[in-house]
């Protein structure tokens, strides 16, 4: 019987890489508030990890491949200032209201900032993209507010429109603001990247990565040889591995000498990537620890 190799597959943004098993010690779920659980915190380039700090090495950046992750921390970034519009529009519509001047405020939902954003995105978690899809009914309420409500003051009903506007403003703005939180609660949860800890002599390493796809075994005869390179690695060899109908990621998985403690994968994200993508017939870089190691 051909010797089989042992297998960690994982993915650093598009990217989809193995290693062999026999040279990852531990694999760390990290994100989702485990860190707290689990004694573990990433500070100043050292992971935190059963009272010993180890060397951080997140391989997004010298990878050039930007993390699956990063729309959460885009969203943290901009999700606040469209919670804040929205609170400034219905300001702006009651100062129209009371003063009898012009709205200059976007009408449609579609126009706004966040509906431009809202209605083009398309979110690779479940999670997130259910909790987004309830802003569309009282986003799009909030804008048909204006219509209506300027309507009726300019008809001669403007303390009933003031009075309408003071409801929707408890009501429906309050459900979009209540929205706006949620999903700023969520994103750090959503966050789930694994570090890989290698053991090299006795000195250990982290290495930042997005996810583990699988831990899996491949027949010695199944890792072909390299060819070239892929910009600053040269991979071991080639595997060519293909999943299973209704395979998913393994979990549950030791490593040589130690544990693997990982949790469920963001669900939806795929991984494209030239030559290296991880699916039917798919060639995956087989790579070494010392120069995933040596990234800087």
């Amino acid at each position: 019987m051909a010797a089989e190799v042992q297998l960690v597959i994982f993915q650093v943004g598009n990217r989809v890489m193995a290693l062999a098993l026999e040279e990852v010690e531990h694999i760390l779920q990290l994100g989702g508030g485990r860190e707290a659980e689990g004694g573990i915190s990433v500070d100043g380039g050292v992971i935190l990890f059963r009272d010993e700090a180890v060397p951080w090495r997140p391989l997004w950046e010298p990878l050039a491949a930007p993390s699956i992750y990063r729309e959460f921390d885009e969203l943290a970034q901009t999700l606040p200032q469209r919670r804040q519009d929205h609170i400034d529009w219905m300001a702006a519509l009651e100062h129209s209201l009371v003063n009898d001047q012009p709205f200059a405020k976007a009408r449609s939902p579609y126009e706004c900032a966040f509906g431009k954003w809202f209605y083009a995105f398309r979110s690779q978690d479940r999670r997130l993209a259910l909790l987004l899809s309830q802003f569309e009914y009282p986003h799009a309420r909030i804008h048909g507010l204006a219509d209506r409500l300027l309507a009726r003051a300019e008809a001669g009903e403007r303390a009933a429109a003031l009075a309408e506007f003071h409801s929707e403003k408890e009501s429906t703005l309050a459900q979009l603001l209540s929205l706006f939180d949620q999903v700023l609660v969520m994103l750090p949860t959503l966050k789930r990247p694994v570090a890989l800890i290698l053991n090299q002599g006795g000195q250990r390493l982290a290495l930042g990565v997005d996810r583990v796809l699988d831990i899996c075994a491949v027949g010695a005869e199944e890792v072909r040889p390299a060819r070239g390179s892929l910009g600053p690695l040269s991979p071991r060899g080639f595997v060519a591995r293909h999943r299973e109908e209704g395979e998913g990621e393994r979990q549950g998985q030791s490593s040589p000498g130690g544990r693997r403690d990982q949790g469920d994968a963001a669900p939806g994200h795929k991984a494209h990537d030239q030559g290296s993508s991880h699916g039917d017939g798919a060639l995956i870089p087989l790579l070494g620890a010392a120069q995933l190691a040596a990234l800087s």
